[in-house]
């Protein structure tokens, strides 16, 4: 194929499937006979590639991926290569080997650079490049403090992204194809376990679990492989060793005093069922393992602790962990059910099961309950009075899934981008910006006079501009709630879910996600956007507050009315 319309003559021999490097030796003859005697070079008939293999300039095949040297001088580099220090001793090489004097360098991109050379080959020899280049991006990620890496491996080459902050960050390094490629692989044979299918071609989830190939501050990742309609996809879940977080516990992540009073009860309970309930990415592993670990220290290390997570997240090596396959037993049971089976063979008071996605590891978990463990696991679910309804779309039969003998504390929490104090700027003064114009109009009529101090992100400043992935934010905080299951409770939720979170709110004293979420969107401290995206609604919020308001009118009136017995209010 043509490349920027320049037709190129090629040599009519076969070409090697697999790019060799040449030897160190002949290509250390082949530099001293370039110095004695500079090749004759045809710059006057058809534009030819002076770096294809076996060609008249020798370079490292992985060189080769990101640029090409014509017989003109033209000097082609993909356009995020060009201030390599390889590339920039190039000209020299050019002119010292074959008296040719090369262009400045000509950005394009990598299928330009397959459009020059034409050749099919494959990525066999990066085999030993591209474990390091794993490595060194799992060490950048783990630098930076992302959550995960997204890496899309198409045919023009290979782009690489981390989530930061709740937020994708911008391309932060784009590799040439067949380099890509074999990242692609190297990242597949890095796993320990996974599922039993044994191809990184299909979709498929693995874990890392050995410690000893990751950075010091990951503890495991797990990956997963997707097959795309135009190539394929890599998603790298970091876990961290969360030893300095661990080390505050749980008040340390941002639960406030009610939320601790509600964990210091759950720790003395001998038995009963604790969810943790959130989307990905919220935290609710980490948090559960702080529980564990302060449990061990309020009980004198007295209790048997055991996890069962994938991978392994050994926050605390005082509990056992069990390791999880990640791939469904031969027989269709759920790798969680297997060593939830195994764990309590070995007599714990305390089981923390990475995740319950399936009825038969709820039904199990819910069982081990009954039979006087406290068992701590996570669900996918918008809130904490959506739990007993996901335990009963799982297959848990209603009358257990609502059951108050089994519930012992819901927590759902979320990670909430925060607004940078140095550039934030007034959600009424940014209306031209569509979104934010959207959203105000959205909320201002449930926050009336209130909205006038809500905040949206800035354009970004020195203060925040390295932070995060997304300009105007810097770190995240957590919002959460904490409920105590009542029976009464549960009633109303198994007729509704809705009238149950309407009765938890006029009765029950706690406050919601949504309306601890409007605190700190009120004191500037999330902007409008996030609220919406990782809290609620406006609608959300207006339910909350409705409910909310109606139960302290009815305290209102109730402390109005006289004391009964007390004619000359004697007792007031």
């Amino acid at each position: 194929m043509p490349f920027l319309g320049i037709k190129l003559r090629r040599p009519q021999k076969d070409r090697k499937t697999v790019l060799q490097l040449a030897p160190v030796a002949d290509a250390c003859a082949s530099e001293d006979a370039a110095h004695s005697a500079t090749p004759e070079l045809d710059t006057q008939g058809p534009v030819t590639v002076l770096t294809d293999p076996g060609g008249k300039l020798t370079i490292d095949p992985e060189l080769r991926q990101i640029c090409a040297v014509m017989n003109d001088g033209s000097f082609y580099v993909h356009k995020d290569q060009i201030d390599r220090a390889d590339i920039a001793a190039l000209p020299h090489t050019a002119m010292t080997l074959l008296g040719l004097k090369l262009s400045d360098p000509i950005a394009c991109e990598f299928s330009e650079l397959q459009d020059i050379y034409g050749v099919s080959v494959t990525s066999g020899e990066y085999a030993s490049k591209a474990r390091a280049e794993i490595e060194r991006i799992l060490k950048d990620a783990a630098d930076k403090r992302a959550s995960d890496i997204q890496i899309t491996f198409l045919p023009t080459g290979t782009k690489i992204v981390y989530h930061i902050n709740g937020y994708r960050t911008d391309t932060v390094i784009e590799l040439p194809p067949l380099l890509g490629d074999a990242v692609y692989h190297a990242a597949y044979y890095l796993a320990d376990h996974g599922d039993t299918v044994n191809s990184s071609s299909e979709n498929v989830k693995v874990s890392i679990a050995d410690t000893s190939k990751l950075p010091k501050s990951v503890n495991g990742v797990r990956m997963q492989f997707a097959r795309l309609a135009n190539g394929r996809h890599l998603n790298m879940r970091l876990m961290y060793a969360e030893k300095e977080i661990a080390a505050g516990g749980l008040g340390s992540l941002g639960f406030d005093k009610s939320h601790m009073l509600l964990f210091r009860e759950a720790q003395k309970s001998s038995a009963g069922l604790i969810t943790n309930a959130a989307p990905t990415e919220s935290g609710k592993s980490t948090t559960l393992s702080i529980f564990c670990s302060e449990l061990m220290d309020i009980n004198d290390n007295r209790l048997t602790v055991v996890a069962a997570d994938d991978p392994p997240e050994g926050i605390d090596p005082r509990i056992l962990q069990f390791s999880v396959d990640a791939s469904v037993h031969k027989d269709g049971q759920d790798p969680f059910e297997k060593v939830l089976e195994a764990s309590l063979r070995v007599a714990p008071h305390v089981v923390k099961i990475g995740e319950c996605r399936t009825k038969n590891t709820a039904l199990a978990a819910m069982q081990a309950v009954y039979t006087g463990k406290l068992v701590l696991t996570t669900l996918h679910t918008l809130n904490a009075m959506q739990i007993p309804l996901r335990y009963q779309w799982l297959g848990v039969p209603a009358d257990t899934a609502f059951d108050p003998d089994l519930h012992r504390l819901w927590i759902a929490q979320r990670l909430v981008p925060t607004l940078c104090p140095h550039c934030k700027v007034q959600a009424a003064s940014d209306l031209e910006n569509p979104v934010t114009e959207a959203l105000f109009a959205s909320f201002e009529p449930v926050l009336q006079d209130q909205a006038k101090a809500v905040c949206v992100a800035g354009p970004g400043c020195s203060e925040c501009r390295d932070v995060g992935s997304m300009k105007g934010l810097v770190g995240r905080k957590l919002i959460a709630e904490v409920v105590r299951p009542t029976e009464d409770l549960l009633k109303h939720l198994k007729e509704d879910t809705r009238t149950g979170r309407d009765y938890w709110l006029r009765h029950m004293n706690d406050k919601s996600m949504r309306l601890l979420g409007m605190d700190h969107l009120l004191a500037g401290t999330i902007g409008l956007a996030e609220y919406a995206s990782f809290i609620g609604s406006a609608d959300d919020l207006a339910f909350d507050l409705s409910a909310t308001t109606k139960a302290q009118s009815v305290k209102s009136r109730a402390s109005a009315v006289p004391l009964a017995h007390d004619p000359k209010g004697m007792l007031h």
